[in-house]
C-alpha cells in the first residue's frame, strides 16, 4: 500500500508540471533522476511512468527517453459536462456529482455546463455559450447529455461542430444525437428505454392492470426522444399480450392539472395504471389523483422513471425504473478516458440495465415488503 500510495503522489506532481507546460518542449527526467528526486525505488518510479503511459500523456522511447504524446501537449486534466436543461432534471443533478467524485478520484476537474433558463431558446443559446467556453478552456474532453427535443437537433449539430472542430473527445450520456435507430459517429452510455417501456408494461399487467395509460407531461423543451421510445416499448408489451393500444391512451395532460385529470376520467377509457416520464411528474400525478378522489394504487396503480430519492420518500412509496446513476457515471468517465487515449476507436454504444423498483403506488406494500425490496 505504501507503495502504491508513492507512485499515485508521483504521477500527480508530473501530471501538474506538465499542466503548467514545464516539459512542452523537453523530455521529462529519466528514471535515475525520479529516484533521485522522490527517495523511492525505481519500480515505484516505473509505475508511476506507467499510469501517465495508460492515459496517453507520455510516451517512452527506448533509449531515448520519456516525451508528451500530442494528447499530452495539449493536457489541461479538465473535463467538460454539459447537461442544457438540468435545472428541470433531478436525475441528472445527481448524475453531474457521481461525475465530480469520479473524476477527482482520477485527477480530474470537471467544468458543468447547464444552463439555466427552461424556455427552449435560452436554453439552446446558454448550451452554444457553453461549448464555446469549454472549446476556449481547452478541455481534453466532453460529457455532452443532448438536447432531446428533436425540434432542437440542429442545437445539437452545432454542439458537437464545435467540439470536433476543437479536436475534444465526446462521450453522449442518456441520447444520441439522432433518433433510433440510426447512429451518430459518438460513443453513448445510457440504458435502453424501449426495453424499460417494456418492463413497466408487463409488470403492470403481472399485477392484473388492464387499462394502462402513459404521461406525456409538458416538458421545457417539448416531448423528448426518450419518452417516445419508452411509450413505444409500452405500446409493444401490450399489443404483444393481445391488449387493445390507442392514442387515447396517451394523456396529453399537465400532472398537475386537476381540471385535465377529472376530463380524463370522464371518458370511456379510465386507466387503472398511468406510467410517467420521470419521478416528479408521478408524484405530482399521486397529488392529483388524490384531489380528483382516485385512490393510488387501489383505482390506479403510478410508475414513475429514475428512482430519484423523492420516490422513496413519497406517500405512497413510488415505483419506478432504477436509472443507475453511479454506473452511468463510472461508465460515462470509462469510455471518455478510452476515446481521449484512441480518437480512431469505432464508437459505442453501451446500454446500461434499469431494473424496476417495486413500491407502495402500485400493490400498496406491507413496509416489512417494502424494506425488502429496497
Amino acid at each position: 500500500m505504501p507503495n502504491e500510495v508513492k507512485y499515485r503522489k508521483i504521477a500527480a506532481i508530473l501530471e501538474s508540471e506538465i499542466r503548467s507546460g514545464k516539459y512542452a518542449a523537453k523530455a521529462l527526467p529519466s528514471e535515475t533522476q525520479l529516484v533521485r528526486r522522490f527517495g523511492v525505488g525505481r519500480k515505484t518510479v516505473q509505475r508511476a511512468m506507467l499510469e501517465l503511459q495508460y492515459r496517453n500523456i507520455v510516451t517512452r522511447h527506448h533509449g531515448k527517453g520519456t516525451f508528451l504524446t500530442r494528447y499530452g501537449k495539449s493536457f489541461t486534466g479538465l473535463l467538460g459536462l454539459m447537461i442544457p436543461n438540468a435545472a428541470s432534471l433531478t436525475f441528472f443533478q445527481s448524475f453531474a456529482r457521481e461525475l465530480a467524485r469520479v473524476g477527482q478520484e482520477k485527477g480530474y476537474t470537471f467544468l458543468y455546463g447547464a444552463a439555466a433558463a427552461v424556455d427552449p431558446e435560452s436554453v439552446a443559446r446558454q448550451t452554444r455559450r457553453f461549448a464555446r467556453e469549454f472549446a476556449l478552456r481547452r478541455v481534453d474532453g466532453v460529457i455532452f447529455r443532448p438536447i432531446v427535443d428533436e425540434d432542437y437537433a440542429d442545437v445539437n449539430e452545432e454542439v458537437v461542430d464545435i467540439f470536433r472542430k476543437a479536436g475534444l473527445p465526446i462521450v453522449l450520456v442518456d441520447s444520441d444525437i439522432v433518433s433510433p435507430p440510426a447512429r451518430s459517429e459518438f460513443d453513448v452510455v445510457g440504458i435502453n428505454n424501449i426495453l424499460a417501456g417494456q418492463r413497466i408494461a408487463k409488470y403492470l399487467m403481472g399485477i392484473g392492470r388492464r387499462h394502462i395509460a402513459f404521461l406525456m407531461n409538458d416538458e421545457p423543451l417539448g416531448i423528448s426522444v426518450n419518452l417516445r421510445s419508452r411509450l413505444f416499448g409500452v405500446a409493444v408489451a401490450e399489443m404483444d399480450a393481445g391488449c387493445e393500444w390507442r392514442e387515447s391512451h396517451v394523456l396529453k395532460v399537465s400532472p398537475g392539472d386537476v381540471n385535465g385529470f377529472r376530463r380524463v376520467f370522464s371518458r370511456r377509457f379510465r386507466p387503472d395504471a398511468i406510467v410517467c416520464g420521470n419521478d416528479m411528474a408521478a408524484i405530482e400525478l399521486m397529488q392529483t389523483l388524490s384531489a380528483i378522489g382516485k385512490r393510488v394504487p387501489e383505482d390506479v396503480a403510478v410508475v414513475g422513471f429514475d428512482d430519484v430519492e423523492s420516490a422513496r420518500l413519497s406517500v405512497p412509496s413510488l415505483t419506478t425504473i432504477h436509472q443507475p446513476i453511479a454506473k452511468m457515471a463510472e461508465c460515462a468517465f470509462g469510455v471518455l478516458q478510452d476515446r481521449m487515449r484512441n480518437p480512431d476507436g469505432v464508437p459505442r454504444e453501451i446500454l446500461l440495465d434499469a431494473p424496476l423498483v417495486e413500491r407502495e403506488s402500485t400493490v400498496g406494500l406491507s413496509a416489512d415488503h417494502i424494506k425488502e425490496k429496497r
